[in-house]
């Protein structure tokens, strides 16, 4: 294996290896969102699932108070004067457990059991008493009988005048509740793992999915390298030849020859490598931009003037129609005259000898056309849809003049940066025809210069 397969070889696994440790990273990112996203629906699904089952806890108590208050109201008030109270205790296991407590910690009603939570009641109201004694609205709180989850709740009682005269305590079994709770929690968690066997080829199919556009702009790289490399082998070969063959003649107007073609292919490589370093900086977003209020006419006036030097040796002439017309478009004066010099120059390298160059301008409702027409050798039909494809030369173009096949690609960026369209019409034999469209400024739609 010699030395440009080897590193090939290894260019092609340190891509392979580079793409997957993207791939996996994608999968971890939208595996975690995925993640974060199923347990944010699944906490609050959780919370608000929770919520409603205590709520009915809370309403099962209140209902206990509602029937239970008005009458123990009325009886602690009726009796406020009488210091002695005789105590009703209940054993029967309650829903709800209820005391009804004086002020001085005696009480009048007494539940001793309550239902689903076994084991004594009596330091757990003893606590509510104290603090229901300290209070001046209802509160509630959770506690443990055993271990069993309470709800417990105080109602703090005011005779006519404000006065604490005692207090309804209550208490209920959560332990169906919580039941409840933790066989949702449970389901919930279920459904998360395993809805992991569903989003792992999922993730699997997006992580592929996004590695597209990586794995174009590679392949555009490598394409970019492979075909620079390949414009660039020919000239550099053909200068080392001449030059070799200079170096060993002895005549001196045969090594001026010689230095004339060799100057002539280093202008060549010249051009190439700014065209390369043009397309480099274009791909990459780093070719600057600065738009202003331009006029199209003036700036195809100044591009015919900048082409007309390559012009003279073929004796090429150029018609200019509806150039002088004011047409704003909101632009880079620079970048639009390197478009049109890129079509001009074409037109003129692909021209016969003595032929003509038609540029015409013209308005159609809100855009500006240009129309760039030669009488040159023209394009084959199965040409026609790469004609804008970087590096992309037709045979009968090549063999007729040197060229890079960089510059259409370059003017169609250009153009596509300014929301425009170019297109392209020609036939074999009888010359083509650029047309580009660019939108214009409305607001200066009907003013003259």
């Amino acid at each position: 294996m010699n030395a440009t397969k080897r590193h090939n070889v290894l260019a092609a696994l340190s891509e392979r290896r580079l793409l997957t440790r993207i791939q996996f990273q994608f999968i971890l990112l939208y595996l975690t969102a995925f993640l974060v996203f199923e347990g944010a629906i699944i906490g609050a699904t959780f919370l608000f699932m929770r919520e409603n089952v205590l709520g009915s806890a809370y309403h099962v108590i209140q209902e206990e108070w509602s029937q239970k208050i008005p009458d123990t109201l009325k009886a602690l008030e009726s009796d406020s004067e009488n210091k002695t109270v005789e105590p009703a205790i209940d054993n029967k296991p309650e829903i709800v457990a209820s005391w009804v407590v004086l002020p001085d910690g005696q009480y009048t009603s007494k539940d001793l059991a309550l239902a689903s939570a076994p084991g004594k009641l009596d330091s757990l109201f003893q606590r509510l008493a104290a603090q229901a004694a300290q209070s001046t609205g209802e509160f509630w709180r959770i506690t443990y009988v055993g271990k069993v989850p309470v709800l417990t709740g105080a109602y703090p009682l005011f005779n006519r005048e404000h006065k604490y005269i005692g207090a309804v305590l209550s208490a209920y079994s959560l332990k169906s509740v919580y039941g409840t709770v933790n066989t949702l929690l449970r389901v919930d968690m279920n459904v998360g793992l395993g809805s992991l066997v569903v989003l792992l080829p999922i993730t699997y199919l997006l992580s592929k999915r996004s590695l597209r556009p990586i794995r174009g702009a590679l392949q555009r790289q490598r394409n970019f390298v492979n075909d620079a490399a390949h414009e660039l082998r020919t000239p550099l070969a053909i200068l080392r030849g001449t030059l070799e063959l200079a170096q060993a003649e002895d005549k001196l107007q045969a090594v001026r020859e010689a230095l004339s073609e060799s100057v002539a292919e280093t202008d060549y490589i010249t051009h190439l490598v700014s065209d390369l370093s043009t397309l480099a900086r274009l791909e990459s977003g780093a070719l600057p931009v600065t738009k202003s209020t331009i006029d199209v006419g003036k700036v195809i006036r100044d591009a015919v003037e900048d082409v007309r030097p390559f012009a003279q040796p073929k004796a090429i002439s150029f018609e200019l129609q509806g150039v002088d017309a004011f047409l704003p478009v909101f632009g880079d004066s620079n970048r639009m005259r390197q478009m049109l010099f890129i079509l001009l120059e074409n037109a003129i390298k692909y021209n016969v000898q003595g032929g003509k160059v038609a540029i015409a301008l013209q308005r159609n409702r809100h855009e500006g056309k240009i129309a760039i027409s030669d009488t040159g050798i023209g394009i084959p039909e199965e040409d026609l849809p790469h004609v804008f494809d970087r590096f992309y030369r037709s045979t009968r173009a090549e063999n007729y003049a040197a060229g890079s096949g960089i510059g259409l690609a370059i003017a169609a960026w250009i153009v596509e940066t300014h929301h425009g369209r170019i297109e392209v019409a020609s036939s074999h034999g009888a010359g083509t025809t650029f047309m580009v469209t660019l939108p214009l400024m409305l607001r200066h739609r009907q003013q003259k210069p």
